[in-house]
């Protein structure tokens, strides 16, 4: 379970190209840590440190430039790119483009429909724009689907999520033109097709992942006819036939990082981990009336190795400690849950009922790590990753 949180941090630059107005903390930009902070960081490896609540986290956490959502979203894209092999830039490019084509070309006409307004015109001159490009993204996705929780997401499939996408995208649309309504937004749209005005471009709002799309290749003719009959054949079956022999999320976005991107991966996962056995479990044992002081410690005196190596490898970048303690602040409730079942499973494999149990249980074993759980046991594909030279 403690991948699929870690897995918040990775997915967002994907996430944000959702809508316009979607904000995600992976793409703020970034900088190195302050030497306060990167003290604070050495004394909690070295010698067990401060007790430190997600919140303290986060207040070290990263810090704002003044730039514009759309400038900081490009720049967190341009960071995570270079994180990624070549196949998986091919990849990242396409995936996000599809999205930002579905919501446009599928979504926003249907919900549009709904609202009594013909969005046929505008869909067409969107397609016929960006033809050429969803023929690149189709080809590079072709027999491709990352499982849920990957790095690069496969939500741009998802009929329900899009329309929700498509609502937001058409108020704030409506609100810039200080309109009402939904409705607002979708006759601006049908009325301004004819000279382009209206249509999105991908290239404009995101052009390095356009220029991984729009390289030449010798085969292509790029007639008007042919982008035509591309628009008009919008191939939507071919993308959601794909499919990926991958079912494992780790597996998944390894397939798709390069060495310092897998390293960086591995530390981030490495901070879930960590961060679930020092600070949700204590914290849920306490509420328990079950002290884990002692456990915190010892998993702490454990693990300073795997956590200033962890440290050293992420930092300023979109897999440091601070960016996972939030993504993790925001599924705090979530995480609370998945530990109050590991806590009970654990109690139930000592022939005990309560999460109380397991918590009684690490607080009782920790002599010789009894009780200590191991990263390696638990991501046999990402300990050698982390540790390795």
């Amino acid at each position: 379970m403690i991948r699929k949180i870690a897995a918040a941090s990775v997915v967002c630059p994907v996430l944000a190209l959702f809508a316009v107005e979607v904000q995600c903390s992976a793409l703020q930009s970034t900088r190195p840590a302050t030497l306060e902070a990167r003290g604070a960081l050495a004394e909690h490896a070295t010698k067990g440190g401060p007790e430190k609540s997600l919140d303290t986290a986060v207040e070290l956490g990263i810090k704002q430039a003044s730039l514009s959502p759309r400038e900081r979203m490009n720049r967190g894209i341009s960071a995570y790119m270079k994180l990624l092999s070549e196949n998986g830039v091919k990849k990242y490019a396409a995936t996000s483009f599809l999205r930002f084509y579905m919501l446009r070309a599928r979504s926003v006409p249907d919900v549009c429909r709904a609202e009594g307004v013909d969005m046929s015109a505008y869909s067409y001159a969107f397609q016929l724009k960006h033809a050429a490009m969803f023929r690149r993204a189709s080809d590079f996705t072709n027999g491709y689907r990352p499982p849920a929780g990957g790095m690069i997401s496969s939500e741009y499939l998802d009929r329900a999520e899009g329309a929700a996408g498509a609502r937001r995208m058409l108020s704030n649309i409506a609100i810039g033109l200080q309109g009402s309504g939904i409705v607002d937004g979708c006759v601006h749209l049908a009325t301004n097709e004819a000279d382009a005005s209206s249509v999105q471009s991908f290239a404009t709002e995101f052009p390095e992942l356009a220029a991984v799309l729009t390289i030449k290749r010798a085969t292509d003719n790029g007639s008007p006819r042919s982008e035509k009959v591309a628009a008009a054949s919008s191939s939507e079956t071919r993308v959601q036939a794909g499919i990926d022999s991958a079912t494992d999320p780790v597996e998944a976005d390894l397939k798709v990082l390069n060495h310092d991107g897998a390293k960086k991966y591995a530390a981030a996962h490495f901070f879930a981990f960590y961060i679930a056995r020092t600070q949700t479990e204590p914290a849920v044992c306490q509420a328990e009336g079950v002290d884990l002081t002692a456990y915190v410690r010892a998993f702490r005196s454990m693990y300073k190795v795997e956590f200033a190596r962890s440290v050293e490898l992420t930092e300023g970048s979109i897999f440091a400690l601070e960016q996972v303690s939030s993504d993790l602040l925001a599924v705090r409730e979530q995480g609370a849950t998945v530990a109050r079942r590991f806590l009970a499973d654990l109690a139930a494999s000592n022939n005990k009922t309560t999460v109380a149990d397991g918590c009684a249980y690490l607080a009782a074993h920790i002599a010789g790590d009894a009780a200590i759980e191991s990263f390696a046991e638990k991501f046999p594909e990402l300990e050698p990753i982390l540790m390795s030279d």
